[in-house]
């Protein structure tokens, strides 16, 4: 399974299963890296139940992934 995170305002998270099928978490509403990132989370609910979460970014050290990103 893959979690993706289209880095963009306007970006979905999804979860990508090992075939090929895509669940919806939520969608990027800030992206100001290396600073903020904001986005609204609806997982396993109706996207307009959508809780909006704010969160600041940090660089993290390199590690296996290929944008490695410390959210707090």
């Amino acid at each position: 399974m893959q979690v993706i995170f289209e880095a963009r305002p306007g970006g979905r998270i999804f979860e990508r299963t090992p075939d090929g099928h895509e669940v919806e978490w939520g969608e990027i509403t800030v992206w100001e890296p290396p600073r903020l990132l904001g986005y609204l989370w609806y997982i396993r609910t109706n996207r307009a139940d959508a809780a909006g979460l704010p969160s600041r970014m940090r660089r993290a050290r390199p590690a296996r992934a290929s944008r490695p990103i410390a959210i707090s």
